[in-house]
């Protein structure tokens, strides 16, 4: 959304394989580790054999509390003794087979796998620019704790693939593999590589929707263990999407295919009890990009956000009855406006749009030329951008602003406004987020008057922490440092291309 990203993976790392014997050639996503070991390597170099030991010495030293504690007093150690002095003991006899797993030919955790310097990820290479992306409902269907296959989102999701765009979606993967023994805890029939999750299992896999079949067949999601078939195996129904896993044909002796004839596709039910977080993405055509020229982004989200959230679920009391957002900018060189973006939460929000030339008070949106305006309404939640009708030159230098009202039709068709602030919380181990919230960028309209989004922070925080904090001492037994919520602007972005300059216009020489 940024503009960031994504780029080819060609063109993400420059000339590092070349001095890093092992290292893939330009593939960051195969790198190897600085020496590409193994874990299983009879001819291991005495360099590998220390890497090995010092790997097995961090892991074995933090025993305490963990499942090694005990095999570490298993094999004689106690409280009393210098702890490297037992190891070195009995590494070489006790420890030091137990590392070598048979058949295995994985890349070993000993290795460095520290990333080279000169390893170009966020701004390298030719960008592929997001023109839209669309959040589908998932699961596909669940009432009062009983899964029901919801027709009118399995319609979604086929009328993306019909339309050309690839669903993503998170699944449970019970990390199925050739020739893995199919026990009651699975959920793959590894002969026809058909995956029926029929518990309400934890997501723990992304991968992508490319097609689907109304009749393929229920049993082919049948799971046999010594002649039986497993209760609750069997689909209610036919039909499956066909599915794009990152698991495939491996090289090597291992000879680990995954999916149909290795090539990574698999099928998975309808009624899949797992399925979440569906979402497609749509992004500009080559061509496009060769229409619209260089382009410029003007935006200050930049934070990764989990959620947007509006002012109410935040805690705070919105009185107004129609609600504004706005972001003002200051152009950086002169150019045309020919597109805005706008972050919607819920399926069929409006959203009102109107662009104002020239302001005469940077702290109050509406005070300059309307030079656009328009309303949308979006099917989908998700990434929305919208065309302007005519584009809008700016000058160099020239204050302008974007502004945003976004809502829904109730049941008696009067509109609900919602405001989408973005939201974060770093609760991962070492995760460090920063929300930069400047004055005189984001601006909310409450009631007459407009507010800088920077007077909502630390109420919007101070709420929302309370709020989280609490759950997750109750549940997990330990408090979420208040730094750790993070807040952003309004995700409203504004898009220019071309050269303006008011000389140039006023001689007809703009392009």
């Amino acid at each position: 959304m940024s503009g960031q990203g994504p780029v080819h993976e060609l063109d993400t790392v420059e000339g590092w394989a070349a001095d890093q014997p092992g290292a893939a050639d330009d593939h960051p996503y195969e790198y190897k580790g600085l020496h590409g070991w193994k874990i299983m390597d009879q001819n291991e170099s005495d360099e590998a054999k220390e890497a090995r030991k010092e790997y097995n010495y961090r892991k074995f030293s933090a025993y305490s509390g963990t499942e090694l504690e005990a095999v570490v007093r298993g094999m004689g150690y106690t409280d009393d003794m210098d702890f490297r002095t037992w190891f070195d003991s009995v590494y070489e006899e006790n420890i030091r087979p137990g590392t070598y797993i048979d058949d295995l030919d994985y890349y070993a955790p000993f290795d460095d796998w520290t990333l080279p310097l000169n390893a170009r990820y966020r701004f390298g290479g030719d960008r592929l620019y997001l023109k839209e992306s669309r959040i589908i409902q998932t699961p596909p269907g669940a009432a009062t704790g009983i899964f029901t296959l919801d027709e009118d989102i399995l319609w979604s999701i086929k009328n993306e693939l019909v339309n050309g765009h690839g669903v993503v979606l998170a699944y449970f993967a019970d990390q199925s593999r050739p020739g893995d023994e199919i026990s009651e805890q699975s959920y793959m029939n590894t002969e026809t590589w058909s995956q029926y999750t029929n518990n309400r299992m934890l997501a723990n896999h992304a991968v992508c929707v490319v097609g689907y079949d109304d009749t393929y067949p229920r049993e082919n999601f049948t799971r046999m263990v010594d002649g039986k078939e497993i209760e609750g195996s069997t689909p209610p129904g036919d039909g499956a999407f066909i599915v794009k896993n990152s698991w495939g044909s491996l090289d090597g002796p291992s000879g680990r295919d995954w999916g149909i004839d290795g090539s990574g596709y698999f099928y998975l039910s309808y009624y899949d009890q797992s399925v979440i977080s569906a979402e497609s993405y749509c992004f500009y055509t080559e061509e496009e990009k060769k229409t619209i020229g260089s382009t410029t982004i003007a935006q200050y989200d930049l934070l990764p956000a989990s959620s947007y959230i509006s002012l109410t679920e935040a805690g705070v009391d919105n009185s107004a009855k129609e609600s504004k957002m706005a972001n003002v900018f200051t152009a950086a060189q002169g150019n045309y406006l020919y597109s805005i973006a706008v972050i919607t939460n819920i399926p069929g929000t409006f959203v009102d749009y109107a662009v104002y030339k020239d302001l005469k008070d940077p702290a109050d949106p509406l005070s300059g030329t309307l030079a656009a305006e328009g309303t949308e309404v979006f099917l989908y939640g998700g990434y929305q951008r919208i065309d302007l009708k005519e584009e809008v030159p700016v000058k160099e230098g020239e204050v302008y602003s974007v502004v945003v009202s976004e809502y829904c039709m109730d049941d008696g068709g009067h509109a609900i406004y919602k405001e989408t602030i973005p939201f974060t919380m770093a609760t991962g181990s070492g995760q460090k987020l920063k929300g930069v919230i400047n004055p005189n960028e984001s601006f909310l309209l409450d009631g007459e008057s407009w507010k800088d989004l920077t007077e909502y922070r630390d109420v919007i925080i101070n709420t929302i922490w309370e709020q989280y904090n609490k759950e997750v001492a109750e549940l997990l037994g330990f408090d979420i440092p208040k730094d750790a919520c993070q807040l952003d602007n309004f995700p409203i972005k504004a898009y220019g291309h071309g050269t303006y300059s008011e000389s140039a216009a006023r001689s007809g020489e703009s392009d």
